[in-house]
Parts: C-alpha cells; sequence; structure tokens
C-alpha cells in the first residue's frame, strides 16, 4: 500500500524543493486570477436599493421576500419544513441534523452576494483561502428559527397578501444534502428565477453523506419521511387555499 509519508522521506532534497516551489506556485497563479477575474455585475437588472429593508424589484417583479442586508448582499426569507431532529445551533439561530426527528415548521433568511453568478451556489473554496462563509461573496445561511405551525402559515398569508401572486414553490433536495444546504439552495433557485411567489423548503432527514453508507441510509430515511412530506404538502393547500398554486422542484 502507498504510503505518502515515506514517500516524501525517500525524495533527494532537490525532489523536495521543487515539489514544494511547484504547489506555491500554483497557489499564486490561483491568487492571481481570483484577484484579476471580476465577477459580472448585476447592474442591468431593474433592483431597487432605495432602502436595505424596502421591498426590490426584479425584472418588473415586485417581491416582499428579497431585501437588503447590512453588508450589501441581498436576502431571500425562506419558509421551511422539516423532519430532521434539531441539534445546537447559535444563540440566534435553531439547526438540524441528519437524525430523524419530527416535523418541524420555520423561516430562514439567507443571503445571496451582489456579484452572484446566475445558476451557482457560491461557497468558500480552499484554494481562494477562504475557509469562512462571507455573506458579501457567498450564498449563506443567516439564521433560522423554529415557529408554530399556526404562526407558520399565519405569516406566510401575510407576506401571500403582498406578493405579486399567490403562488409557492416548495424545493425537495435529493441524497447527499444537508439542511443549511437545502435552505441555501432554495434561496439561491428562487433570486435566479426571479420567483414573484414564496419560496419554501422541505428537508428530509439526508446524511449529507457521499459515502455509500449514507447513500444507502438516505434511500430508507426518505421513505421514512414520505408520510411527513405528504401531510406537509396537504396541510399547506387546505391552509393557503385551492387559489393558490403550489409548485414542487426536486432536486
Amino acid at each position: 500500500m502507498w504510503n505518502p509519508r515515506k514517500t516524501w522521506k525517500s525524495w533527494p532534497l532537490q525532489t523536495k524543493i521543487a515539489a514544494i516551489a511547484f504547489i506555491l506556485n500554483i497557489a499564486l497563479i490561483n491568487i492571481a486570477l481570483y484577484l484579476w477575474i471580476e465577477p459580472p455585475s448585476r447592474d442591468n437588472e431593474n433592483i431597487n436599493t432605495s432602502g436595505r429593508q424596502s421591498p426590490i424589484v426584479i425584472n418588473g417583479n415586485s417581491n416582499v421576500i428579497i431585501k437588503y442586508h447590512e453588508n450589501n448582499s441581498i436576502v431571500v426569507r425562506v419558509f421551511y419544513g422539516t423532519d430532521r431532529k434539531p441539534i445546537q445551533g447559535s444563540s440566534k439561530s435553531i439547526d438540524y441534523g441528519p437524525e430523524m426527528g419530527v416535523l418541524d415548521y420555520g423561516i430562514a433568511d439567507v443571503s445571496i452576494p451582489k456579484e452572484h453568478k446566475l445558476g451557482e451556489m457560491e461557497s468558500p473554496t480552499w484554494w481562494k483561502f477562504e475557509f469562512k462563509e462571507d455573506p458579501g461573496k457567498h450564498i449563506t445561511l443567516i439564521n433560522a428559527s423554529s415557529i408554530n405551525k399556526e404562526s407558520f402559515y399565519q405569516r406566510m398569508k401575510k407576506e401571500m397578501n403582498r406578493m405579486s401572486k399567490d403562488e409557492v414553490f416548495v424545493f425537495i433536495h435529493g441524497f447527499n444534502v444537508t439542511f443549511k444546504d437545502s435552505i441555501r439552495r432554495t434561496a439561491q433557485l428562487a433570486y435566479d428565477l426571479h420567483y414573484p411567489g414564496i419560496p419554501v423548503a422541505y428537508s428530509w432527514p439526508s446524511q449529507g453523506s457521499p459515502t455509500p453508507v449514507g447513500y444507502a441510509t438516505d434511500k430508507e430515511r426518505s421513505e421514512w419521511s414520505y408520510p411527513h412530506l405528504k401531510l406537509f404538502l396537504l396541510v399547506r393547500q387546505a391552509k393557503l387555499g385551492a387559489s393558490c398554486r403550489v409548485k414542487v422542484p426536486v432536486g
């Protein structure tokens, strides 16, 4: 079996120096490219920036769910349902892990960087020496709050009364997805599609692991979660009324 430590020790000094120099060159090239390439501007979109907490207009669609954050990133509000087990998050936010729980409801705010590229879910990357999320550069889950079912639908109806369309889309993620990434992806889709209705995420207890064991467990968990998802969709339609259109993209 190949042992990288023994291989490194067996190399002569000149080879080691050359290898280190090569790695440093690659790192410097990536830094130079990152500093040189500017993301495309979104100035061509009709965005009202008159107030950070005011509704904005994108291509003629007024959407009160989207507002401006303190760092001038754009915040998308996502309503969510999940049957994951809650885990300890930050003092201001709840988080959910990969274990099975009971059906819970909540609201989350996600920041979208002003220089966001269509179709991308910007995240920290090691080759740019990014080891922590920056709302000004990355799609970031700012906070998530659990609320009871009645408050959930009351707040949704209140938002819907101010929307340009009585529509809801419910994003259901696939295998190998964490709660955090399911919320981030929902916000990214709503923003990229200029969605005029309310974005909703349903997050079942995927392991968020690309391993064979993770996928096998995800298969079992997705089947276990099906009755909860069905209930979530049926109650949603009953609470919001027959006139509300519900769209369910799956990814």
